[in-house]
């Protein structure tokens, strides 16, 4: 693997776990100012939502950066994971009686920029899409697994394109 390659994998995984940790904090800072504004069960529900949260996000951290490299048994955890931190999450959207899209304009300023820099140190990102674009917060996890999609796409294909690019030099 080229160091260009190396880095932006680095680079895609650290925003994979942004992603998570961007959530994280929209919720359980949602599920304590709800406490101040003494509506029963915000901060427990918002507590959940970090603990759970956390812990998937810590989950993520562990991966190897190389989506390829993932196992089936690391992303059946990474999924379940994301689905219990979702249902926190969710668990605070109901307590406080609305929803929530923090997390997600957070997320799609975080992709954006990653894919910027990506593109400024010569990569072609075509491939990678923003997956706020498509999330739906009633839909169990399809944000959290858009993102973790959104750090997969195209490793591969990038690789030979970098490899015949060196083959034509």
């Amino acid at each position: 693997m080229s160091e260009t390659t190396d880095a932006i994998l680095d680079l895609r995984h650290a925003n994979e776990f942004t992603d998570v940790e961007n959530t994280a904090i929209v919720y359980v800072l949602r599920g304590w100012f709800g406490s101040l504004a003494a509506i029963p069960g915000a901060i427990e529900a918002g507590d959940d939502a970090w603990a759970f949260t956390t812990l998937a996000e810590h989950f993520v951290s562990l991966l190897d950066k190389d989506p390829a490299k993932r196992t089936p048994a690391h992303l059946k955890i990474r999924d379940l994971l994301l689905a219990r931190a979702k249902e926190a999450q969710d668990a605070v959207d109901a307590v406080l009686g609305a929803e929530n899209d923090e997390d997600e304009r957070m997320n799609k300023e975080t992709n954006a920029f990653v894919n910027q820099l990506v593109q400024k140190i010569g990569k072609s990102d075509k491939k990678t899409t923003d997956h706020n674009d498509k999330s739906n917060k009633k839909t169990l996890g399809k944000k959290t697994h858009e993102v973790v999609r959104m750090a997969s796409v195209a490793d591969g294909e990038e690789e030979k394109e970098e490899e015949e690019e060196e083959d034509e030099d």
